[in-house]
């Protein structure tokens, strides 16, 4: 099973990247003992559309068209707090049920323009 980080726009240079890496590196060496066979972080450029509900219309359906047909986990702050046992427990039943992959998407809410 894959695992996908998805983001809207672009990590910094410096430390937040190569803390993103680091994790990442991290999650895969593990992962391969877990039935994950790769772990990618992909940014996605944000959407020039004006209007609020424009760039989120926008942003989706980029999220929608580089997840394909793998489940899609949206992070909110709004949402059901997961124990990392939790996590862990629902990507293995995931996995067990024959997913191919998995792509988070963190949906922090961002500042109109």
């Amino acid at each position: 099973m894959k695992l996908t980080v998805v983001c809207i726009g672009r990590l910094k240079s410096g430390p937040e990247r190569e803390l993103a890496e680091r994790y990442r590196e991290r999650a895969e060496a593990v992962g391969r003992s877990k039935g994950l066979s790769h772990v990618e972080i992909v940014e996605l450029a944000e959407s020039r559309a004006r209007r609020d509900a424009d760039r989120r219309a926008e942003e989706g359906r980029m999220i929608l068209e580089c997840s394909g047909t793998g489940i899609l986990v949206a992070f909110d702050e709004r949402g059901r707090t997961l124990t990392s046992e939790a996590l862990a427990k629902r990507l293995e039943t995931w996995r067990d049920g024959g997913a191919a992959a998995v792509n988070f998407r963190d949906r922090r809410r961002r500042r109109a323009r």
